[in-house]
């Protein structure tokens, strides 16, 4: 499985550390999908920053459709 790595490990391991090539391995190697991020629902609701965002999105959006009737030129999409 990991044979084609074989003849770089000693060196990267030397080079970067046993714990980063390991951790690197597993990406490559397909053992972890995404290096530091935690599964998720379709919800997002792990990811605070997103769901901050979001709310400010929403709120943008509501001030736009109070604000649409002077604005007639440019409605809210």
């Amino acid at each position: 499985e990991n044979h084609q790595y074989d003849h770089y490990i000693t060196g990267l391991q030397q080079l970067y550390g046993e714990k980063t090539v390991d951790e690197a391995m597993a990406v490559v190697t397909a053992k972890t999908v995404f290096y530091g991020l935690s599964h998720s629902d379709l919800t997002l609701s792990q990811f605070t920053t997103h769901q901050k965002l979001l709310t400010a999105y929403h709120k943008v959006r509501a001030a736009e459709r109070l604000s649409w009737p002077l604005n007639k030129i440019n409605p809210p999409v």
